[in-house]
């Protein structure tokens, strides 16, 4: 195919195209046949924009699903009478799913009742084996445009229920945190409400919150910090104003909810790999309009000690 007969980053946004490594599915209303190309029929200059946007598209999932299963375990252990038998089950069957054997027959289930086929699981263990066990690079070449109506808009793909099962083990892994101890200073209440393990052992379990980018935030509660303050300040008609006040809020000296090297050109980079965002300017001028102080004052109450004290 000619240069100048390339597709383009917007044929593949507007569904035009399919890229071959994605699960193609008919549509049987109108019996279209899809445009299915590869990369080498992408112009070069834009197959990195759909490589950033595909990336961005099974982060924002991947994060989303990630957010329901956390919440929901959360509000089991708060309910649970044996919360360390009920901790301990879940990190068992979890690692079951990603390293332990394929099953023989087709009743599998994911997570909250959620069924998955033999085909599924044998991808979650396929992309867990590649990407985690073995290192290689992570792609996302399976990923359509969400205007793509060759794609089954009813199902996760495979490769998110993975991706969030590594990140939701890594999250119970820290969730739990076993201590040794000695019986004459154990607490019996305590130990009845931990869960005990073992003879000489319990666990202590600690709801702290996920922190999906380490790089640009202290911890969990930071980056919470960061979602609620998004949710409540931030409108498309004043989106630069509105980030620069979140920015300059988090890292101010007192909070530090930022870290350090987390300048305002890795802010914006964040914000446009992450959220959609198109921010096109350099740098996050400081705002601090009195119509949001008290958002932030209240926001900062409910974050400021988890923050600083994690």
């Amino acid at each position: 195919m000619a240069a100048n007969n390339k597709h383009s980053y917007e044929d593949w946004w507007n569904g035009k195209i399919c890229l071959v490594y994605a699960p193609i599915f008919y549509n049987k209303v109108n019996n279209d046949i899809p445009s299915i190309v590869s990369w080498d029929q992408i112009k070069q200059s834009d197959a990195p924009k759909i490589k950033a946007k595909q990336k961005n598209i099974f982060q924002s999932a991947v994060s989303k699903l990630l957010k329901v299963w956390v919440d929901d375990f959360t509000s089991r252990f708060k309910n649970s009478k044996v919360t360390g038998l009920l901790l301990n089950r879940e990190l068992m069957k979890f690692e079951d799913i990603m390293f332990g054997p394929i099953p023989s027959n087709n009743n599998i289930l994911l997570y909250a009742e959620i069924p998955i086929s033999i085909y599924s699981l044998s991808v979650i263990k396929k992309f867990i084996d590649d990407t985690k066990v073995k290192g290689s690079a992570l792609e996302f070449d399976f990923i359509h445009s969400p205007n793509c109506i060759f794609q089954n808009k009813t199902e996760i793909p495979a490769e998110i229920y993975a991706e969030c099962c590594w990140l939701y083990l890594k999250w119970l892994q820290k969730f739990l945190k076993p201590i040794k101890h000695k019986s004459k200073t154990q607490n019996p209440a305590a130990k009845k409400s931990a869960g005990q393990l073992g003879n000489n052992e319990a666990i202590i379990v600690e709801n702290l919150p996920d922190n999906p980018y380490p790089d640009i935030f202290k911890n969990g509660y930071a980056f919470n910090m960061f979602l609620e303050l998004q949710s409540l300040t931030v409108n498309k008609k004043t989106i630069v104003a509105d980030y620069s006040f979140i920015f300059h809020k988090m890292q101010n000296q007192r909070l530090n909810a930022l870290n350090q090297n987390v300048t305002q050109h890795i802010f914006i980079n964040f914000l446009n790999t992450n959220y959609n965002t198109e921010i096109e300017v350099k740098k996050l001028p400081f705002r601090d309009p009195l119509k949001k102080q008290a958002t932030f004052a209240t926001i900062i109450n409910k974050y400021k000690k988890d923050i600083l004290s994690n």
